[in-house]
This record gives structure tokens, C-alpha cells and sequence, in this order.
């Protein structure tokens, strides 16, 4: 059985509508996930922008693949899963349209045209279909009369993408802040499939990531950037308690703001010099606000998590949402020992949650069963053959040559290289995990500054490394598997000897743990390093330039070569240098 999720529609305007801003999707066959894109990868549309696009190229991408690989043709599909907000407001599909000026190009009337009339009378069904018509059509197919296509409610497919992808047949899900949500944290006890939930907090008196949100935007940074900004600083007893003074919470609700998300995050910029220079000397001040928003974030969720084992009695947790991006807050919820087990999905944010839909319809619409096994990859995007990667390299007329031993790109960064990788399918989520990365030597401090140079980030942007499985604790305080780079550990005395390149002001860095089984090159290029110069540790930086999205496509990640200041890329078994 074959489902495909994915999200198109902008919330903004049509409230019942899908979510467009993360377009993207994801394809479940027979129980498991085996497809997960975003558009912007095709677009290259920065992460900043405010863009909307309907997932066209994903979609293009995804049946490509599913072809391919599985022999599966567009007209297989058993059913759609949209992922679906049904906010409060009311409209038609005549107003939809009417809103089309947020698509740019007149999409929703030609997808109108396309699809002909609208058969349910429930706009966001109908204009889903519409939608799916319109894809098949560029495809130069037909969609089938009889297509199933199925609405899950936003919450639940974050929820969703967070429970089937765990391997955990019992567990609580935690989903905070999802966008086009009225709650900004739901509870859910979920057993064999069935998710009972236990709590709703509403948005106006509970968003961490409202708050969180608009402290970095006083602070003239993006939120993930706040995070790392807060290694710099240290407590302010008196504005961290007065913040504290506006949070209640209880037996029946484990927190609540007494004030608004504004007046909160002014309370925590109140008497701060705001103007200050991004690249230049740390400010004190600045950081010590960037650390009370930190450390806001990471007690709310520790009263989250504790309300949850004392009101639900589970022993794991699943968690997505926008928080879930927080690696600071990942470390804290793990070193509570509050749970057995700690599952953050790698797409944590809206784009995930194609894959969540896919999967509730799975169980829910369809009676089928999703595979109880956890995610063993986040490497879910296209394949791109050997013939068309041969092609993009010798157009460019590039000195390259295949190399069948990544052992060379070792020896290259072992001698101060900076090298981007390409290899194999791309990532989901926002972080690199061995497919798009950019690799350095972590045994030098110049690794850090040439690659925030190269990236055109701030000075004080940490580096992460990717480190050998059996080597996490050679390296670490308290280590455990950290497969999708999404908890924040300490480095030790040794690792920060060792890895000055992604050693931190506080220690704290984002390792990826590699396993042989996951990733078999990127497993070898790490041992090749190793066996040169004693550390089962590289750099990882996110290949992609200043503002754009994670490479995707063999002349992208050309096109970022050319123009960013590596020494050499490697492209699928290709080695390409500069000089």
C-alpha cells in the first residue's frame, strides 16, 4: 500500500487550509517511510524568505524516485494525506482563489482549471484534489477519478511523525509550537497506534517559541542562532527571575504566561542596548539576554516533561514541534533521566510533517500497519544517477577524477582542506548527517573561522563535528547515540584538547554519531581521518552558501562550489579540486 503526504496551501490567509510555507512531501510504501522532501531544495528559496510555493518539484522528485526504485507509477498510489489545520474561519473556494496573489503565478485558478469542478464541497478537499490534479497534468498524466484523498489534522501528523518513526510501540508525544496552530504545546499518550490525548495549552498563554521568537528578533538574529548566542553568556539572577515571576503553572497545567509573548520577551530586553555589532566583540549583555531566553525555553519544557511522566506514567517521549529544533533543550530533556528513551524526529518543524500525514492515513484511513522500527536513516530525498553526475562534472571542464577510496578526501582535509560532500541521497531536516556537508579538520582552531567565512555566518557560530560511534566517548561527557545531530553535547577534557574547531565557549556542541551501518562512505572518510591523524572525528558544516537552503541536486552543489571558497568537492565517487 502506498501513501503520499504533503502540504501545499498558506495558513495565513485560508485558515482551514494546509500549511505552504514548509511545502513538501513524503511517500510511505508498505508501512515505512522511504520518501521525504521540501521544496525550497529545488527552488533554492532562502529560509528567511517569506515565501509560499506549492511543492511542485518535490512532487516531480518523489514519483522519480518512487519509480526507480520500486517500479511505482503515479497512478499506484493508494492515497494522498494532506496535512490540514482546521482553524476557525470560513471560506470558499471562490475566496481561496481570490487569495491566489500568495502563490505568485496564479496557481490555485489554473489548478482550478486544471482539475475541473470541485466535488466534495469542502474547499480544502476540493482544492487538494485541484491541486493533485494539476501535478499529474505537468507529469503528463491524468490523476484517477477514484483517488482517496484524506485530511489529517496538522497537530496529529507532527504528532504522527514523531511516534511511527520512533520504533516505540508505548510512548508519550510532546508537540510544541507548530505553525498555523492555535495550542502551542498538546500532549498525547499514544499505545499500539491509538493516540489519547491528556493536554492542550493554548497558544496566547504558552508559546516558548513566541517568546523565544521575539527575543531573537530584538536581538537582530534568527531563532537557531539565539541558541548558540547563549554560550556566551551567563545568569542574570535579576532578569531571570523576573521573567520567571510571569510563569504559573500546576497539577492541572504544568506552565502558563501571566502576560503576553511581547511582554515577556520585552521584560527580558528591558534596559538592553539593542544596537550592537553581529561580528564583532561579544557584548556581555547581549549574551546574558540570549541565555535567560535559553534558559526560559529549556526550564518550560523540564515542567513539560515533568507533568507528562507524572500525568501520563509513560516511560518514553517522543517530541516535534519548533522546540524540538532546540539541541540545548534535547540535551536537558535527556540528562533529566525523566525517560527511558527520548525520540526528536530529524524534520522536527512543519516539513516534517508530510510524513507523520502519510502515516496516520496509513493506520487510521486505510487499516493498514506501519512497520514498528526506528527511522535507521534521515537520508530520504532523491537518488540522482551515476550518468547524470558524470555529466555536470565534465561540462564544467573540471580537473576531477573518480576515486572509489574517500580515503583521498581524508588525506585532503587532514592537510587543511576545506572539502563540500556530496554522496547519496540528501537529508531531511535542517541539519547535514553525511549527505550535503561541508568537512574540515577539527584538530585546528582555523577550521572554524575559515568555514564561518566561507558560509558568510557571524564569528561566533559554533562548528559541529560528525564522530565515529565508538569514539563518542572518547570525546564527551555523558555520551549517547546522536544520529540526526540533534542533541547538544559537552565535550570533555580530552575532546576539547583534541576538537578545538568545534569546541564552544561552554563545550557544548551538536555531534553526529556514525555508524558504519547508516552511512558506509561517510563511515570510511571519517576512519580514513582517523587512521591520519589520530581522531575519529570532522568537521560538518551544512553544505550550502550565505541564506540557502542545503544543497540538493548534482549542479547545485557545482554551482556552490564554484562560487564558495572550497578547495574541492566531492560528488558521488567524483573528486573535483580547484588547484
Amino acid at each position: 500500500m502506498i501513501v503520499v503526504g504533503f502540504n501545499w496551501l498558506p495558513v495565513d490567509f485560508c485558515k482551514a487550509m494546509p500549511i505552504e510555507r514548509h511545502s513538501a512531501v513524503a511517500a510511505v510504501v508498505d508501512g515505512e517511510l522511504v520518501f521525504s522532501s521540501e521544496e525550497r531544495r529545488y527552488t533554492r528559496t532562502p529560509y528567511e524568505a517569506d515565501a509560499y510555493e506549492i511543492p511542485l518539484e518535490s512532487f516531480i522528485a518523489m514519483f522519480k524516485f518512487l519509480k526507480d526504485r520500486y517500479g511505482i507509477k503515479p497512478g499506484n498510489v493508494d492515497a494522498f494525506a494532506v496535512n490540514w489545520d482546521p482553524s476557525s474561519a470560513k471560506y470558499s473556494l471562490d475566496s481561496a482563489i481570490s487569495m491566489d496573489y500568495r502563490l505568485h503565478s496564479g496557481g490555485v485558478e489554473r489548478l482550478a482549471k486544471a482539475g475541473g469542478e470541485a466535488q466534495s464541497g469542502d474547499p480544502s478537499l476540493d482544492l487538494s484534489r485541484l491541486f493533485l490534479a494539476g501535478i499529474y497534468r505537468k507529469m503528463g498524466t491524468e490523476l484517477p477519478k477514484d483517488a482517496k484523498v484524506y485530511l489529517v489534522e496538522h497537530r496529529l501528523a507532527h504528532a504522527a511523525s514523531a511516534y511511527y518513526f520512533s520504533g516505540l510501540n508505548s510512548s508519550a508525544v510532546v508537540l510544541t509550537d507548530p505553525g498555523g496552530s492555535n495550542e502551542a504545546t498538546t500532549v498525547w499518550k499514544v499505545r499500539n497506534g491509538e493516540f489519547e490525548k491528556s493536554l492542550d495549552l493554548g497558544k496566547e498563554n504558552g508559546s516558548i517559541t513566541g517568546v523565544y521568537g521575539r527575543v531573537a528578533s530584538g536581538l537582530g538574529v534568527q531563532s537557531d542562532a539565539l541558541m548558540f548566542l547563549s554560550s556566551y553568556g551567563t545568569r542574570n539572577p535579576e532578569m531571570c527571575e523576573r521573567v520567571m515571576s510571569f510563569v504559573g503553572g500546576g497539577a492541572k497545567v504544568p506552565y502558563y504566561f501571566s502576560k503576553r509573548h511581547g511582554e515577556i520577551a520585552g521584560e527580558i530586553l528591558e534596559g538592553v542596548n539593542l544596537k550592537w555589532n553581529h561580528n564583532g566583540p561579544m557584548r556581555k549583555d547581549i549574551a546574558d539576554v540570549a541565555w535567560c531566553a535559553q534558559d526560559l525555553a529549556e526550564q518550560l519544557m523540564l515542567r513539560v516533561a515533568s507533568w507528562v511522566r507524572e500525568n501520563t506514567g509513560e516511560r518514553n517521549l517522543c517530541f516535534a514541534g519548533k522546540t524540538a529544533l532546540d539541541s540545548k533543550v534535547n540535551m536537558r530533556l535527556r540528562k533529566s533521566k525523566l525517560f527511558s528513551d527520548v525520540f526528536v524526529f530529524p524534520d522536527a518543524d512543519d516539513s516534517g510533517c508530510p510524513a507523520g500525514a502519510a502515516a496516520y492515513a496509513y493506520e487510521h484511513m486505510l487499516g493498514g500497519k506501519m512497520r514498528c522500527k526506528r527511522l535507521p536513516s534521515a537520508r530520504l530525498g532523491p537518488e540522482y544517477d551515476g550518468e547524470r553526475v558524470r555529466k555536470v562534472v565534465q561540462r564544467g571542464k573540471w580537473k576531477a577524477k573518480k576515486v572509489d577510496d574517500p580515503s583521498e578526501v581524508a588525506q585532503l582535509v587532514s592537510k587543511g582542506k576545506i572539502v563540500a560532500w556530496f554522496e547519496g541521497r540528501s537529508e531531511i531536516g535542517p541539519r547535514p548527517l553525511g549527505g550535503r556537508s561541508i568537512i574540515a579538520d577539527p584538530t585546528t582552531k582555523d577550521s572554524w573561522k575559515a568555514i564561518n567565512e566561507l558560509k558568510g555566518r557571524r564569528w561566533w557560530r559554533p562548528l559541529a563535528p560528525a564522530v565515529l560511534y565508538q569514539d563518542m566517548r572518547r570525546y564527551f561527557t555523558g555520551p549517547m547515540p546522536a544520529p540526526f545531530m540533534n542533541t547538544m553535547l559537552e565535550l570533555n577534557g580530552r575532546g576539547a584538547s583534541a576538537l578545538p574547531a568545534v569546541c564552544s565557549v561552554d563545550r557544548s556542541t551538536e555531534p553526529q554519531s556514525v555508524r558504519k551501518a547508516e552511512n558506509a562512505k561517510w563511515y570510511a572518510m571519517i576512519s580514513a581521518f582517523k587512521d591520519i591523524k589520530g581522531e575519529g572525528a570532522v568537521v560538518n558544516a551544512n553544505f550550502n552558501l550565505a541564506k540557502e537552503p542545503l544543497v540538493e541536486t548534482p549542479e547545485d552543489a557545482i554551482a556552490s562550489f564554484s562560487l564558495g571558497g572550497f578547495d574541492a568537492l566531492y560528488l558521488d565517487g567524483w573528486l573535483i579540486l580547484k588547484k
